[in-house]
């Protein structure tokens, strides 16, 4: 059985795209790593189930050509999505007003890539 998960995300400024993730949502370093390039790795605790990697995209690239370095399509879920969407709309980056879609209230964001991820309420 599975017992958690973990999303890796390949960037082009780690501790960039760190940062921004622990901005947002409050994510804990649990992990840096120097890689054989020189360039780093960084591991968060986003949720208690649900953990990131985020690499280096030229780190991938070079390593492990066959891997898309594409982003991920993600759906975060959120108890307090008001608090959430007034917290990432401080940081200066994309985001869609809350709409709701059949009665669920959700929106989209994006980091400081311009990679875009989108957030509903439970």
């Amino acid at each position: 059985m599975l017992q958690k998960i973990e999303i890796m995300l390949y960037v082009n400024s780690v501790e960039k795209a760190a940062q921004f993730w622990k901005d947002a949502f409050g994510a804990v370093e649990t992990d840096y790593q120097t890689m054989p390039d020189n360039s780093i790795s960084i591991s968060l605790k986003i949720t208690n189930d649900l953990d990131m990697r985020i690499f280096d995209k030229n780190f991938v690239v070079k390593y492990s050509p066959e891997i898309s370095v594409a982003t991920p399509s993600l759906m975060l879920y959120t108890d307090g999505i008001n608090l959430l969407h007034e917290r990432i709309s401080r940081m200066g980056v994309a985001i869609s007003p809350i709409q709701d879609f059949d009665g669920v209230l959700q929106f989209n964001f994006s980091d400081y890539e311009e990679n875009y991820f989108a957030v509903s309420e439970l």
